[in-house]
């Protein structure tokens, strides 16, 4: 079974009347040397790639994300280097929220030893993703306009990512699929997912922490084709991306016996639909491969390392996440398919989980019983909890799946 709390979602684009002046500033920049082939180590939070980089002597730890338009960089980071701002441009997230940003020009960039120079990037303040991003410490963004400049290689299970020049130092097996990403040297790419016969183009984001996630104008499509797929569902819900948090209006989750990714058939899995949420691809899907970027042909290439195994979803009445900002434990929704749904807004500060005291919980303590506590918690078939409103006795439930 699959988590079905994810982390992040990173989505960043420009919105802008003059869009020739946004390209320009994406394509911006070089790489030194010509000639490189580097491996290096990558850490991961909740399957989100995380990589060391070094700006003016420093270190900092950023999201390698194939779904931003452009590099990112948190406010208190941009303030410790020297850089020169170049224009304000509006950012949108993956809810939709926009706020205008300034742009920077970056002189260089180290990766691995590698040199990416003059590269321009957002600056925004990343201290709300903090709110669910525990303690680990993100100071910006890795986007694609950085990205396009070198070939990559990542491989999930030895968690370790390779960039080069030249693509004949990436090997791949007779085994890889490839899929075209487009003829464009800027900018986000997309694969073609087909669902109950509809097709959309799903964004290709390593900053999106799921398998598959859609809006509710594209679940509305499928349903309209073939309604008796099996389907659940959470009223108001909240969801976090680069802004922070926000509420939807609704979640969905569809359970489809065939889903192809171009020429690719996956069997029994699950898609997350949000109101008015951008479409990706995420990291619960490429995790399954060695992934192969090949800018400079355009192709994403994917060598199978593991069966992409059948999914199910199996919850209690309430789902709930962990607010490091607050350091409580709170309820972000209720499933529509339990019988008996608790009355309990979401928001409710969680008080305790069977006898385990999280109401006042240190950052490092949040962390441990996110990570590891909670891990083996949920995998009973009930669950005690106490919030303001009293005890609540949470069941198991089998929502989705055979």
């Amino acid at each position: 079974m699959r988590n079905f709390f994810y982390l992040m979602i990173i989505f960043v684009l420009f919105q802008s009347c003059f869009m020739s002046k946004t390209v320009r500033l994406a394509k911006k920049g070089s790489v030194a040397p010509k000639s490189f082939s580097k491996e290096l180590h990558f850490d991961t939070y909740h399957d989100l790639i995380i990589v060391d980089v070094v700006i003016d002597g420093q270190t900092f730890h950023l999201i390698y994300d194939t779904g931003a338009f452009m590099t990112v960089f948190d406010t208190q980071m941009a303030s410790q280097l020297q850089v020169k701002a170049v224009s304000n441009k509006k950012a949108r997230s993956s809810s939709g929220k926009a706020k205008k940003q300034q742009i920077i020009e970056v002189p260089e960039i180290e990766i691995g030893g590698i040199k990416f120079k003059d590269i321009n990037a957002f600056v925004v303040d990343l201290s709300k993703i903090q709110k669910v991003f525990g303690c680990v410490q993100v100071d910006g963004i890795i986007g694609n306009n950085l990205m396009r400049k070198a070939n990559w290689q990542i491989d999930y299970q030895k968690k370790t990512l390779k960039l080069t020049d030249d693509m004949n130092n990436l090997k791949v097996s007779d085994k890889v699929i490839s899929y075209h990403l487009g003829k464009r040297k800027w900018g986000n790419s997309a694969f073609p997912i087909e669902i109950n016969g509809v097709t959309k183009y799903f964004t290709f984001d390593t900053g999106y922490s799921g398998f598959l996630q859609s809006n509710l104008s594209f679940y509305n499509k499928i349903r309209k084709k073939d309604s008796t797929f099996q389907k659940a569902s959470i009223g108001t819900d909240l969801g976090f991306d680069l802004y922070g948090d926000y509420t939807t209006k609704g979640t969905y989750y569809g359970y489809f016996p065939n889903l192809t990714v171009g020429d690719m058939t996956m069997k029994d899995q699950i898609v997350v639909f949000k109101d008015q949420a951008s479409t990706l691809i995420g990291e619960e899907f490429f995790q399954n491969f060695v992934l192969t970027i090949d800018w400079d042909n355009h192709r994403a290439l994917l060598d199978p390392v593991k069966e992409i195994l059948p999914d199910s979803l199996d919850d209690f009445q309430l789902s709930i996440y962990p607010d490091y900002s607050d350091l409580m434990l709170k309820v972000s929704g209720s499933w529509k398919e339990h019988s008996v749904v608790p009355s309990i807004p979401n928001g409710t500060q969680i008080l305790k989980v069977n006898e385990f005291d999280v109401s006042h919980l240190k950052k490092e303590e949040l962390c441990h019983f996110w990570d590891v506590t909670w891990k083996d918690m949920k995998k009973s078939s009930s669950l005690l909890i106490q919030t303001e409103f009293g005890p609540t006795t949470l069941t198991k439930k089998r929502l989705l799946g055979h």
